[in-house]
């Protein structure tokens, strides 16, 4: 093994050995040195080997002999720094306490001597942490090296971050959360204003996003809830921005609800609009027209084959068409026949019926 190796990992073997004589008593391993045996826990000592990468044996001193690189050893643990380095030039060695980072501030790296602090949008409210947590849904901040938490947003609006921001704050200074809220981009997280509810979507406050308005409602923008389709409209998509998403249900259907999703027949002929008292329940004329291709069915307590009848009767009377008869779209088939009006009555006598003897007679007057 090359020397150079061998001298690094006696270094570093030195540096926790001196961190566990060192720290506090009870002491264990674990708490002394982070699981992966690259840094040194809060509240214990780091020590690092003084060295010259010229003259290996001889002490040379660092402004940064604390620090991975300007001497051997490991520093502190992220969470925690090494604010004071203590050593001199007689001395082999460096050492200093790994502190932990103020709340309101953090340090995501290892062997580092300054803590940052939280920017806009996020906030830590303990010590020794590593990382910042991101303003919760419905809540911002607009405060660097928040210690308190976030502010939430009133009915109608929520907070809204942008991937631009995140990226500028989580890969400069600092690192985001390795997992959890904020290990990656989230609009409705870390947001530093609160913005209107758009158009189609309601909701806001405190922990509520900006939610799509469900099939059957419609928003205008900055609204607490949806508000339903009025009866004798429906919607079947989420998200209407507007009563125009509410599309009014066809001639001859209606619906006996608010927030429909759907319409339903309520007259007699389909896509046929009829008089108020002809209108049925759901499902009243939807038997009745499955019961057209089957045996005939009575609908006594309904009163609809006279109610038929009397439309048949109004349609061929009044506009010479069965588009209202039983014989609509049927070949060779005229329910108005029965209604066709009866023949003239016979002229009474002395009366000219013949256009052409009345023509006669006139001449001979003459």
């Amino acid at each position: 093994m090359p020397a150079g190796r061998i001298r690094r990992r006696a270094a570093r073997a030195l540096s926790i050995a001196c961190a566990l004589a060192l720290g506090r008593d009870g002491v264990t391993r674990a708490e002394a040195q982070a699981s992966d045996g690259n840094c040194v826990a809060a509240e214990q000592t780091a020590i690092f080997v003084a060295f010259s990468e010229n003259a290996p044996d001889a002490v040379f001193r660092s402004d940064d002999g604390c620090l991975a690189g300007g001497g051997r050893g490991v520093g502190c643990c992220p969470g925690s720094v090494c604010k004071a380095c203590e050593g001199d030039s007689t001395s082999r060695f460096y050492s200093c306490k790994c502190e932990p980072c103020a709340a309101g501030t953090v340090q995501p790296l290892a062997a580092q001597k300054t803590c940052v602090s939280c920017p806009a949008g996020w906030f830590n409210s303990r010590t020794g942490q590593a990382t910042c947590e991101p303003c919760p849904v419905g809540t911002f901040s607009t405060k660097v090296g928040n210690t308190v938490g976030c502010t939430a947003c009133g009915a109608g609006t929520s907070g809204k971050s942008t991937l631009e921001d995140y990226y500028e704050k989580t890969t400069r200074s600092w690192r985001a959360p390795a997992t959890g809220d904020g290990s990656t981009f989230d609009s409705t997280l870390a947001a530093t204003s609160c913005t209107d509810c758009p158009a189609g979507t309601s909701g806001g406050g405190a922990g509520d996003a900006c939610t799509p308005c469900a099939p059957g409602y419609y928003s205008a923008a900055r609204a607490e809830t949806c508000t339903p389709c009025p009866v004798g409209t429906y919607s079947v998509l989420s998200g209407g921005a507007s009563i125009d998403s509410c599309i009014p249900c066809a001639a001859g259907e209606s619906n006996n609800a608010i927030g429909s999703t759907e319409c339903w027949q309520v007259c007699p002929i389909a896509l046929l609009s009829c008089a108020a008292d002809a209108v049925r329940a759901r499902g009243a004329y939807d038997a009745l027209e499955l019961a057209r291709a089957r045996p005939r069915i009575s609908y006594t307590d309904d009163g609809i084959d006279d109610y038929r009848a009397r439309l048949c009767k109004t349609g061929c009377e009044t506009f010479a068409t069965d588009h209202w008869c039983a014989s609509f779209g049927l070949p060779n088939v005229n329910d108005c026949d029965q209604y066709a009006p009866p023949p003239p009555p016979p002229a009474p006598p002395g009366d000219v019926a013949d256009p052409n003897a009345t023509a006669a007679n006139a001449s001979a007057a003459s």
